[in-house]
């Protein structure tokens, strides 16, 4: 089982990088993060700025979605790699990529949870505790995630509890998918600021959706 750090930080030095960043069955831009120094600890991120302003770059690379070109990105003292940054991080909204049978197939999303708990990573051992968490439905908890339809938010963060990631990223999202994300945050956000983890969420002006944000007291990065 996952072991409970109330604080986690994650130091960006001279970090740039970008690329074409993209979200299945969501969208896609070609965004560029220029040079970039922050300290992200526990909590909950917005990063300001139009959509291929940086923030989904920001979030891609965080994932090891995309390489970075230059800077580092530290834990514990160390430079992550990009396949590092890809274990401890979940891309919210998109599949862990876990298969089965010799790596040629996809896992169910109950498959990657149980696989989560039986290898010891996940946060709480209790299949039916994390369905709840996250308030996955029965219907789609044995499909394939590419079949999970509008829960992939909740279920992409839930396989990402069970199997230890502690950095949750959100591809770029405007005010309106906030405001329809609402009680999506309100169902999971619980769960993962109890095991310290960082959320970021990049979107256009925190203005526009603090009526929606204020309650997990956001840190607001305004890059530039």
């Amino acid at each position: 089982m996952g072991d409970y750090v109330m604080e986690r930080t994650i130091e960006l030095i001279n970090v740039t990088g970008g690329g074409d960043c993209e979200l299945l069955n969501y969208g896609s831009m070609r965004d560029v993060l220029p040079y970039f120094d922050y300290i992200f600890k526990s909590g909950v991120y917005i990063f300001e700025g139009e959509c291929a302003a940086g923030g989904w770059a920001l979030s891609a690379l965080l994932t090891g979605k995309i390489k970075t070109d230059g800077g580092s990105i530290i834990y514990n003292n160390r430079k992550l790699s990009q396949s590092e940054l890809r274990q401890i991080a979940c891309y919210v909204g998109e599949d862990s990529g876990i298969k089965k049978l010799f790596g040629l197939a996809d896992m169910t999303v109950s498959e990657q949870i149980k696989y989560g708990i039986a290898h010891g990573l996940s946060y709480n051992e209790s299949v039916s505790d994390i369905k709840n968490l996250f308030g996955l439905s029965d219907g789609r908890f044995n499909r394939k995630f590419r079949f999970v339809s509008g829960e992939r938010w909740r279920i992409s963060m839930a396989i990402g509890y069970a199997t230890g990631k502690f950095l949750y990223c959100f591809p770029w999202v405007n005010s309106y998918t906030i405001e329809k994300l609402k009680d999506i945050f309100k169902r999971c956000f619980p769960a993962l600021i109890e095991i310290g983890a960082i959320i970021l969420i990049p979107t256009t002006e925190y203005g526009r959706v603090s009526h929606v944000m204020e309650i997990y007291n956001p840190t607001v990065i305004q890059n530039g």
